[in-house]
């Protein structure tokens, strides 16, 4: 099937619930001009909530919003690590998908790297508000 532009809501990735077969079966099977992922990234650790929430502990000064932005960290890499793996035995499964899962592996890599610029903010609004250089500890 070809589509214009397809929109892909809610399947969990990277959760014991996620349909990644599913996934992959209709990624096999639909070509589209555009595709739109939604929904999974605001739950996938949300990289743009740690964003949002560096901003407000800087706006009103609050580091102990900023703290909690840094432990959040870790879960998205963890996360982005799976899809990887996950996506690297679909392409291996069927090597049709190796674009879609390159792309979308692409995807998740900058969403991961907008997690760590948001706990780079945040470690700098400790430093600002403490005095404390938290970078590279574990909390």
């Amino acid at each position: 099937m070809h589509y214009k532009t397809v929109w892909i809501s809610d399947l969990h990735l990277g959760t014991r619930g996620c349909d990644a077969p599913g996934l992959l079966d209709f990624l096999r099977h639909c070509e589209c001009e555009t595709l739109y992922l939604v929904g999974d990234v605001s739950k996938w650790a949300s990289p743009e909530g740690m964003i949002h929430d560096s901003l407000d502990a800087f706006v009103y000064s609050k580091p102990e919003i900023a703290r909690v932005v840094v432990t959040r960290d870790e879960k998205v890499d963890l996360l982005n690590k799976q899809l990887h793996r996950e996506l690297t035995s679909f392409m291996i499964e069927d090597p049709h998908t190796i674009t879609r899962c390159l792309n979308l592996m692409s995807v998740a890599h900058n969403l991961e790297r907008i997690a760590d610029h948001a706990t780079n903010i945040a470690e700098d609004i400790v430093y600002l508000y403490e005095g404390r250089d938290i970078r590279h500890q574990k909390e």
